[in-house]
């Protein structure tokens, strides 16, 4: 024992170490816990969309958890799903409805309620990183918004109905006609992605709008009334390309480039 107390007194270990010692053993600690952050961003993946409901039927004999999904759990499923194909966002959410009929069910809504919500509660219920829709009015009003502020896209908001002087016709050349928002940060990504692109196909040009602008926000109209889009439900980034319309970083990567080869860009409409 007395040895033991004798080699503490000397400091061995780590406090026992030269400063310089020190510094390197800290320096490499903090590397490693940034690169474990930096590692836990990438493998992240989706966001968990989690909605709740009330069916008081169930279809099951149990008050513990339900032994088959029930009827409005999926139609719930099926509404999200079908918002989340239009927003081009699928991939980015996980989506879990629970029925809260069930005890367990029951459970994980009031785990993850945040806090200052009324006590009644109106059903569906739908949570994400924290924010919580009730009812079909408020999930229908906001639930792309909520979405798209997670994905990093943006509405035009309000769109001006009267885009009637906006004429448009063939470009005449090739042309590719692209729609952003200085606050989108999937546009940032877009135009990265145009950079490159445009440099492979320097013969066609580029035709940029931000519809940050009322005046740019005009043409947007004017381009979805020409293509039969709803410049309300339209979502930046947008390309036209031809007679297509491409709405969100995923379809703009899948598609244009297939589309500048095609030689699709030869149709495209812009303001003469």
């Amino acid at each position: 024992m007395a040895a033991c107390g004798k080699m503490k007194n000397k400091g061995t270990g780590f406090w026992g170490t030269s400063r310089a010692a020190k510094s390197t053993l800290l320096l490499a600690a903090a590397l490693v816990c940034l690169v474990s952050l930096l590692g836990a961003d990438k493998s992240a993946g989706p966001a968990k969309l989690d909605g709740f409901v009330y069916d008081s039927c169930g279809g099951c004999f149990t008050d513990s958890s339900p032994c088959k999904p029930c009827r409005v759990v999926l139609e719930l499923e099926g509404y999200l799903y079908a918002e989340l194909d239009r927003l081009g966002a699928r991939a980015d959410f996980q989506v879990e409805v629970h029925n809260v009929l069930y005890d367990r069910e029951k459970g994980l809504l009031f785990q993850q309620l945040p806090r200052g919500l009324p006590e009644e509660i109106e059903y569906p219920v739908l949570l994400l990183d924290g924010m919580a829709l009730q009812g079909w009015g408020q999930i229908k009003k906001d639930l792309a918004s909520m979405v798209l502020s997670k994905t990093g896209r943006e509405s035009p908001g309000t769109v001006p109905k009267d885009s009637g002087e906006i004429q448009l016709e063939k470009a005449g050349r090739d042309t590719v006609v692209y729609f952003k928002m200085q606050s989108c940060a999937s546009c940032q990504k877009t135009a990265a992605l145009l950079d490159g692109l445009f440099q492979k196909y320097s013969q066609a040009e580029l035709v940029t709008y931000d519809i940050s602008g009322q005046e740019d926000l005009k043409i947007f109209q004017a381009y979805c009334e020409a293509y039969g889009l709803d410049a309300e439900n339209t979502y930046v980034p947008v390309v036209f390309i031809g007679d297509r319309g491409l709405e969100g970083l995923e379809e703009i990567q899948l598609f244009l480039e297939a589309y500048l080869a095609a030689g699709y860009a030869s149709g495209t409409y812009r303001i003469q």
